[in-house]
């Protein structure tokens, strides 16, 4: 790969943050650890399932809407 060209692209041609620059920021790398997630699953998994319920009661209003739109356009075609 040529210099500049990957993952990512700096905005205005600009080099790219370095954690190596930044005067606060300290890290290290030791061997025979792991490294930890930052996910809490229960969390995850209860937005989720909050998310999902939240779809399908959108989504049974919208078939009502439907229902009652269709009920309306074949009743007046009828008369």
């Amino acid at each position: 790969m040529k210099d500049g060209e990957g993952l990512y692209k700096a905005v205005n041609d600009g080099d790219l943050p370095s954690a190596y620059a930044a005067a606060d920021v300290g890290f290290s790398t030791k061997q025979g650890f792991l490294e930890g997630s930052n996910v809490d699953q229960s969390r995850t998994m209860t937005e989720t399932t909050s998310a999902y319920r939240s779809f399908e009661a959108s989504q049974k209003v919208l078939q009502s809407y439907d229902k009652s739109l269709d009920k309306a356009v074949n009743e007046v075609g009828r008369l």
